[in-house]
């Protein structure tokens, strides 16, 4: 039988995970099923007030804020931000208000809507636990399916920087509007003097986990934009991408939508920054 805890503090939290094994932190608790049948211990994070959307220098992202409560944001429905509600926008509404954007970050899956973003976005991860903080780019988190570097520790909140100037957009295809995807983008889009200033691309369902497209973003950058550019960028996104075949798309598939996808976010980044 599994016992259940709701700590009313991140001490207690992090002291419950430091001090049992066969142990999972939860918030929606939209991934526990039969993959998690030999857990003794399961840790509610509800009662932690880490649900919280808040804009100063930058935003910063509570860890169980909802996907729902990401969608309603003022704060990140246009501009630099807005790669994030559009991303939670694509969540069916059985799990929105349940899903949190520390446990959709957490599972470290490659099909996770809310990591590409925050990848593009320059995110950063605060970690706590029994031996004290860090602070983690979101794309470092990751070691493999469902593998992350946390150790015994909490993910506190998500950090993004403050952009000028910037658009950000979502792309995703699936085989229905809220099905799993075959491939996600985000891109973030600085334009200055005609030329990209700064840009951020994270890509879902291109490796075991979401991918920060870095060789893409060194070549894209103080590029004028043509038809050239986008065409060769594809090439070397798809280059340093590693999707696999499954049910729902071969790989060379996924390749072939990941150039599409990149094209897309960034004509909807230059639209928005018209």
């Amino acid at each position: 039988m599994v016992e259940y805890f709701r700590p009313t503090s991140i001490k207690e939290a992090v002291s419950l995970l430091h001090s049992k094994e066969n142990i999972k932190l939860i918030a929606g608790g939209t991934e526990i099923n039969l993959k998690y049948r030999d857990l003794e211990y399961l840790v509610d994070l509800k009662n932690l007030e880490l649900n919280y959307i808040e804009e100063g220098a930058g935003i910063r992202i509570g860890a169980t804020t909802t996907i729902g409560e990401i969608e309603d944001s003022e704060i990140l429905r246009n501009g630099a931000y807005r790669a994030l509600h559009q991303s939670a926008s694509t969540f069916t509404s059985s799990v929105k208000h349940l899903a949190t954007i520390g446990g959709n970050v957490a599972e470290s899956v490659a099909s996770s809507d809310l990591s590409p973003p925050l990848i593009a976005l320059d995110a950063k991860a605060v970690l706590t636990g029994a031996y004290g903080g860090r602070v983690v780019p979101v794309h470092k988190l990751f070691m493999g399916l469902r593998k992350t570097i946390l150790d015994k520790e909490i993910i506190v909140e998500f950090i993004i920087p403050e952009y000028r100037n910037t658009s950000s957009s979502f792309q995703k295809v699936g085989r229905t509007e809220d099905d799993l995807g075959m491939t996600t983008l985000a891109m973030r889009l600085t334009i200055k003097d005609d030329k990209i200033e700064d840009v951020g691309i994270g890509v879902g369902l291109a490796s075991p986990n979401p991918l920060k497209a870095e060789k893409t973003e060194r070549y894209i950058i103080n590029k004028e934009i043509n038809e050239e550019v986008i065409e060769e960028a594809g090439d070397i996104l798809i280059q340093e991408t590693k999707p696999r075949t499954s049910i729902r798309a071969s790989k060379e598939y996924r390749k072939r939508l990941e150039k599409v996808l990149l094209r897309r976010a960034l004509m909807n980044c230059l639209e928005d920054l018209r």
